[in-house]
């Protein structure tokens, strides 16, 4: 998890900075890469933006940003869109919910609670 945070914390900042994220459209492709904490490669990805949702996790309800990194089909995965994120639409671009649909059934990964953060979060 902490080399899909820092992915996807990378393209949410890419995002905000290269565009008006007010403008960015759904189902857009976003190319990014970020260094892996682990061997410090840097590692190379596709995600799509689906869109903005307000969604509802047992800890209350988060604005959020919903994207789609692209998987390899086949390994773990069935299709190469069969994971989903949602991080928190703000600065903090928190990992709030992580859905995947894996070959033996699927994953779900809900963000248990927070502290410390620089900015206040998406919370409704």
């Amino acid at each position: 998890l902490p080399v899909l945070h820092t992915l996807l914390r990378q393209q949410a900042e890419q995002i905000e900075a290269e565009i008006d994220v007010e403008l960015v459209l759904e189902g857009q492709r976003y190319h990014g890469a970020a260094a892996v904490p682990l061997d410090l490669a840097e590692r190379t990805g596709k995600m799509r933006f689906i869109g903005r949702e307000t969604i509802k996790i047992r800890n209350g309800k988060y604005r959020c940003l919903k994207f789609q990194p692209m998987v390899q089909k086949g390994r773990i995965f069935k299709s190469n869109d069969d994971l989903n994120v949602w991080i928190s639409d703000d600065p903090n671009h928190v990992p709030i919910l992580v859905q995947a649909k894996i070959l033996v059934g699927s994953i779900k990964m809900e963000l248990s609670g927070y502290e410390g953060l620089a900015n206040p979060i998406a919370k409704e």
